[in-house]
């Protein structure tokens, strides 16, 4: 698969680090570890989500904390493509779709959210690491 024109293809090691970030800070929420998933992001990182809005350590660890009363749910991501933002290099801009399930009855899905991650990432002290992320439930197909 060839990048399109202009946009300068990543080296593999960079792309297995960003789809790695992504894993750890999906794990981390699932596994109810606020402090793991605040480390994901930069120390000024923001979420914005249908919750609300979330920013630095402490506000995204308590957004993992205040999720311990739901069922047992887990996060994946898939569909993603990285692209280096303009500039010098230290940041990338991410797109990912998300699927979201929780499972309050055993053997059964009991909800779930589909949706999107945008995602700002800017490399720090070598790391890549969440800088904004946006986010987005799914929307219903618009009928004609």
């Amino acid at each position: 698969m060839s990048a399109s024109a202009g946009t300068p293809q990543l080296p593999m090691a960079e792309r297995f680090a960003v789809l790695e970030l992504l894993a750890r800070a999906n794990h981390a929420f699932d596994d109810l570890d606020g402090p793991a998933f605040a480390a994901c992001f930069t120390p000024a990182g923001v979420l914005e989500s249908g919750r609300g809005r979330y920013a630095g350590p402490g506000q995204l660890a308590a957004y993992v904390d205040s999720s311990a009363q739901r069922p047992p749910h887990i996060h994946f991501t898939t569909n993603t493509v990285i692209r280096a933002d303009e500039g010098d290099g230290s940041r990338l801009v991410v797109r990912s779709n998300f699927l979201y399930v929780e499972q309050s009855r055993p053997r059964e899905i009991t909800d779930s959210l589909a949706g999107t991650y945008l995602d700002s990432l800017r490399r720090n002290d070598g790391a890549w690491l969440i800088e904004h992320r946006v986010a987005r439930a799914a929307q219903a197909p618009r009928t004609i």
